[in-house]
C-alpha cells in the first residue's frame, strides 16, 4: 500500500469491490464482534484501506477510535467527519458493514446491499465506482 491518505471515498471504493463486486465475507468473529483484521485475514470496510502490517489492523472497536488513535493515516476529510459530535464517523463504518452482517454473516444479498451502499454515497457525497455521478 502506498503512503496516501486514507479518504472516506477510498474506503468506500475497497468496501464496494470487496463486498458488492466480488462478494467477499465479513469481518466478524462468531459472536458477531467486527475486526479491521481478522486471524483468517478478512478485512472489514474500514481494514480494507489500513496499510498492511500497521497496528491498527490489530483494532477493533469504533472507526472515530482508530482515527483518534492513528489520525496520521487520513485525510481531512475523515478527520472532518471525526469532529462531528453526532457520531457521522461511526455510523459511515456501521452502515458500509458492521449494521450489515450478523456472526460473520451478511443479513442481505448482494443486491440489497449494493443499493444500501449507493444509499451511503449520496449521504456522504461520494461516487459509486463505475459511475459519474451519485
Amino acid at each position: 500500500m502506498s503512503n496516501e491518505l486514507i479518504t472516506l471515498q477510498k474506503i468506500f471504493d475497497l468496501a464496494w469491490q470487496k463486498f458488492i463486486v466480488e462478494g467477499g465475507a465479513p469481518a466478524a468473529d462468531n459472536n458477531g464482534k467486527c475486526s479491521y483484521l481478522t486471524y483468517d485475514g478478512r478485512k472489514c470496510a474500514v481494514g480494507l484501506a489500513l496499510p498492511d502490517g500497521h497496528p491498527a489492523q490489530k483494532g477493533a472497536g469504533r472507526f472515530s477510535s482508530l482515527v483518534c488513535g492513528y489520525p496520521e493515516l487520513f485525510g481531512p476529510d475523515v478527520l472532518a467527519v471525526m469532529g462531528d459530535p453526532t457520531g457521522r464517523l461511526d455510523r459511515f463504518q456501521a452502515r458500509l458493514h458492521d449494521s450489515l452482517q450478523d456472526k460473520g454473516e451478511w443479513t442481505e444479498d448482494a443486491k440489497t446491499r449494493a443499493a444500501h451502499y449507493r444509499k451511503v454515497a449520496k449521504d456522504f457525497g461520494l461516487t459509486v465506482p463505475g459511475q459519474t455521478t451519485n
